[in-house]
This record gives C-alpha cells, structure tokens and sequence, in this order.
C-alpha cells in the first residue's frame, strides 16, 4: 500500500528492507509508523546524510513513537547494535549518553519485534 503524510510518499512495508534506515524525522512522521529511508550512494559532503525521497517506505508498528524517540546516528538502529552500544556505554558519565540508553532500553522491546531482511 501507498500512502501520503506531509507532503511525502511511502510504501507500507511489513519487514525493513536491506539497506534502509530509520528515518527520525521526529513528529513529522506518520502516526503509528517508522518511517524508513535508503541514503544516497554520493553524498555532497563528508558528514552529510541526504536520502533519496522517492524510495521511501515506512512500516507500522506498535511503539513508533518510543523507537522513533531512540533512534539516533550513533548506531545502526538494529536490536543487535542496541544491544552492544548499551553493554558498552553503560558506565559513561554523560548524562546524554545515559539518557539515550534509557530511551533504548525502553524502546528495544518494541524493535525486537521487528523483522529486519
């Protein structure tokens, strides 16, 4: 299924195909939805992140919003990576480092449930 939220348009997909990301484009995603995104093969710059809008897709799932909210450039947004980076940074003094692990913590049983291909 195809469908429209601001202005972008999405196949509804069931798995996270190979190759995408989550798309934390924060409260403009569509409710109930991760949206999903492939980047460009040539980025313009080093440390740029442009996507290729016409592949977008998004898929629907419980906790959208608490994935969204942990979702970050820090790692790959996998249970694995999670998994690792939180075993890793646990004793970190930052406060937003340990604020992220909370937010992964809470979200990770959600991503779980996610098929990744």
């Amino acid at each position: 299924m195809r469908f429209e939220h601001e202005g972008h348009i999405y196949d509804e997909v069931q798995t996270i195909p190979h190759g995408y990301d989550i798309w934390n484009i924060g409260d403009h995603a569509p409710p109930g939805y991760i949206p999903l995104c492939r980047l460009k093969a040539i980025q313009p710059f080093e440390g740029c992140r442009e996507i290729e809008p016409d592949t977008l897709k998004a898929i629907k799932t419980e906790g959208a919003k608490i994935i969204m909210q942990a979702a970050g450039r820090l790692t790959k947004d996998t249970p694995e990576a999670w998994r690792k980076y939180i075993e890793r940074y646990k004793n970190s003094k930052s406060a937003s480092t340990q604020e992220r692990i909370k937010r992964m913590r809470r979200a990770l049983p959600y991503l779980e449930k996610l098929k990744f291909e």
